[in-house]
């Protein structure tokens, strides 16, 4: 049996030590139920970078993450703390047996002032219309 895995990791300043620790709060506090537009708990890791002077946020997934949390969980932080500026991250899709149609992965850009999706990629979907676009067929 093969399993999928999304893997991601990647880090947001969140600019004040007071912010970290609120973060972690309503990272905690998140529900767990992963149908829940609200829910981000059980989507990822949350970490903190033990820099001086840095108050960054790790968010990552070590076994199989969901972006959606992440992107969330980031756009609360966003609002919450007032972050302004683009703010991106990456993620593959890997599966644990050589499997047809089980790798890729993808990335976005989101503009954290407005919340907006500025862009987005994803390796499955680019490579099934370079190949339409090259006269193959699935």
């Amino acid at each position: 049996m093969a399993d999928h895995l999304t893997l991601f990791a990647t880090e947001l300043d969140v600019r004040f030590p007071a912010n970290l620790l609120r973060a972690r709060q309503f990272y905690r506090e998140s529900p767990e139920a992963s149908d829940n537009e609200t829910a981000f708990r059980d989507g990822f890791d949350l970490n903190v970078d033990e820099c001086p002077g840095e108050y960054r946020l790790r968010i990552s997934a070590s076994q199989s993450g969901d972006t959606g949390a992440v992107i969330r969980f980031v756009r609360r932080c966003a609002q919450e703390f007032g972050l302004t500026g683009p703010w991106g991250f990456e993620w593959a899709h890997v599966c644990t047996k050589p499997m047809l149609h089980s790798f890729g992965g993808g990335a976005l850009v989101l503009d954290l002032t407005t919340g907006d999706t500025l862009a987005w990629n994803d390796t499955h979907g680019w490579l099934v219309r370079q190949l339409a676009k090259a006269g193959r067929k699935s």
